[in-house]
């Protein structure tokens, strides 16, 4: 009862966000609990409880979208950011929003070569803009699917207003969506905060 009363009130808000409607967020929010207090055996300590109960709630959130035709063949989901998430199907990633419908096609090739984001991942939208990987190469769209940074980059990490850490012809540098040019050259080593924002250091 006390991790319910602890943790209802936290997840709750998350999975309206994922799914939209307070009937099926608490069906999910139920769900999520059930697996919960069976898998509680299995924390292990690492991390914060609750961070490790969210991703028990968002894979309850997930598994219900993914129920939905445009998920039903999909092979990995990331989380939501504001309205959409990136799906992988057949190895390829695009962009899918809470219904389920594809906005941005399955176009995208998984970022694997950047060890800070895993082995087959793609990055979320943050203020409407994500770097994507085509044809071996990296640029940014919006949310339409628009290029908004040409795809001639080596790596770009996550970043915020407008602002990302990138790799071009072996030199890490900052690149804004204004300027495609690397500025403020930067040691390869790179540091992530919360938010994912590359920050060079030397």
């Amino acid at each position: 009862k006390v991790i319910y009363d602890h943790l209802a009130p936290r997840m709750f808000p998350l999975c309206i966000r994922y799914v939209g409607d307070r009937d099926t967020a608490a069906d999910i929010l139920q769900d999520g609990f059930i697996t919960l207090f069976a898998k509680i055996g299995g924390y292990k300590g690492e991390g914060s409880f609750e961070g490790w109960a969210r991703r028990i709630f968002i894979t309850a959130a997930l598994m219900h979208l993914r129920k939905k035709d445009a998920l039903k063949h999909s092979e990995q989901i990331e989380d939501f950011s504001g309205d959409m998430a990136a799906v992988c199907k057949d190895g390829k990633w695009g962009y899918i929003n809470k219904e389920g419908v594809t906005k941005i096609g399955f176009d995208y090739d998984p970022v694997t070569e950047l060890d800070v984001m895993g082995e087959n991942c793609a990055f979320s939208f943050k203020s409407g803009l994500a770097p994507v990987k085509k044809d071996g190469k990296y640029g940014i769209i919006n949310t339409s699917g628009e290029t908004v940074v040409s795809f001639v980059f080596d790596a770009i990490l996550q970043g915020k207003n407008g602002v990302y850490l990138a790799k071009k012809d072996g030199e890490w540098g900052i690149i804004t969506i204004d300027k495609e040019q690397l500025t403020a050259k930067a040691e390869e080593t790179t540091v992530l905060n919360e938010d994912a924002a590359g920050i060079p250091v030397e």
